[in-house]
């Protein structure tokens, strides 16, 4: 019986550490990455403080603080819950949002991994491809990254923009 117990235990351990050594790290963008202090790393950066008085619950506030011009840390009290990037480029040529996603996507993949979806769509004459990273087992975290192509009188603005986030059932992962 003994052994027995040992055994099963030696299972459990390997197939523990196989999951801890399997989980996926999460990501940083320009140092930033979920779960960060504002008191310890933002605290110097120009942030906008929203009161959320939606249900009337008291609560923590969210920090929206600017890192530089293309990225964007939350935070939910004194921790950070998502970090979005946002860049955009004018053209004169018409390109597409697939090449677009075809001159980012290697840069992409080694930041997080290979998504589990991409999605070309049309919503009024603008063209968005979406990419999504789920939450699992070995990702606590989940992103998504949306490419827009749309028309300008002097040519067609492309914007791509990245949000990682903590993997919860309050996901904003629209592309609009």
């Amino acid at each position: 019986m003994k052994r027995l117990f040992v055994a099963a235990l030696a299972v459990l351990l390997l197939c523990l550490a196989t999951h801890v050594a399997a989980a996926q790290d999460v990501p940083k963008i320009d140092g930033f990455s979920l779960g960060m202090s504002w008191s310890a790393t933002a605290s110097t950066l120009p942030c906008r403080v929203h009161v959320d008085t939606l249900f009337k619950k008291p609560g923590p506030p969210r920090r929206d603080c600017s890192v530089n011009d293309s990225v964007t840390v939350t935070f939910f009290g004194d921790t950070s819950k998502s970090v979005w990037y946002v860049k955009s480029r004018s053209s004169d040529t018409m390109g597409s949002v697939e090449d677009e996603w075809r001159s980012i996507s290697g840069g992409m993949i080694r930041l997080l991994g290979k998504p589990d979806s991409v999605i070309v769509s049309m919503r009024s004459e603008v063209d968005i491809l979406t990419v999504f990273w789920a939450g699992k087992p070995t990702r606590v975290w989940s992103a998504y990254a949306c490419v827009h192509e749309r028309p300008l009188r002097t040519g067609f603005l492309y914007s791509r923009e990245l949000t990682i986030q903590w993997d919860s059932e309050e996901r904003y992962s629209a592309c609009y």
